[in-house]
Order: C-alpha cells, then sequence, then structure tokens
C-alpha cells in the first residue's frame, strides 16, 4: 500500500516560493491568480476523480498533469504535486487498485488545498 504523509494542520503551498515567483505583479493580479484558482480546482479536482472511478486513464492522465501545471506549480504545493505524480504513474501503470487507494487521498487533500488558498488570499489582502 502507497502511504503518503498528509500535514492537514500546516499550509502546505510555500507561501514565500510563490510570492518570489510573482513579486513583479500587482496584489489585485495575485489575488485574480487565486480566486480563478479556487473557482477551477474544485472543477478539475471532480473530474479527475470522476475519471479515476471511470477506469479512464487518457483523461487521469490528462487532469493529473493538468492539476500539477496549473495548480501544485504555481502554489509550490508539494503535497498536491507528489500525489498527482503518484496518481499518473498508478494511470500509466493502469494500476486501477492504487488509483483507487491514491484518489482517497487525493479526495482527502482537496479541501486543504482549498483552505490553503483561503488563507494565502487572505495573507496577501491583509499584508500588501
Amino acid at each position: 500500500m502507497l502511504i503518503l504523509t498528509l500535514k492537514f494542520n500546516e499550509l502546505m503551498i510555500d507561501k514565500f516560493t510563490f510570492q518570489q515567483k510573482f513579486a513583479h505583479i500587482s496584489k489585485a493580479s495575485l489575488l485574480l491568480i487565486i480566486d480563478v484558482s479556487l473557482e477551477r480546482f474544485p472543477e478539475k479536482a471532480s473530474a479527475l476523480i470522476s475519471f479515476i472511478e471511470k477506469k479512464n486513464i487518457a483523461e487521469c492522465l490528462f487532469y493529473t498533469i493538468n492539476i500539477r501545471e496549473s495548480f501544485a506549480y504555481i502554489f509550490h504545493d508539494m503535497e498536491l504535486n507528489r500525489i498527482c505524480h503518484h496518481l499518473s504513474e498508478a494511470s500509466e501503470m493502469e494500476d486501477y487498485r492504487k488509483m483507487d487507494e491514491i484518489s482517497i487521498q487525493f479526495s482527502a487533500y482537496m479541501d486543504q488545498f482549498i483552505n490553503d488558498l483561503k488563507i494565502l488570499k487572505n495573507e496577501i489582502s491583509l499584508n500588501h
């Protein structure tokens, strides 16, 4: 059984790296990036879970890569990146048991990522 460590009590987004990466853009633009992510991440995450349940390998691969590039890399969330990486590997191997196990962890982490985005948005709103 694949075990992933989920740290639900601490912010997994690397705020410092995120803010360094986007230091050249305005506060309003940063907040827009977060707002769009708060809107689109749940949609993409739900689609990924649905395709895992349907055992649609091609769509699973597409959505794991999309989520990594659209959210994990932008916000430097290593846990989200790790989960998506393991989902991609399991999909490529067509290991449905492992995909199901990891999807449970992904589902549990979705709320944490959304909460982290909200915390980051609040901190940017207050501190800049």
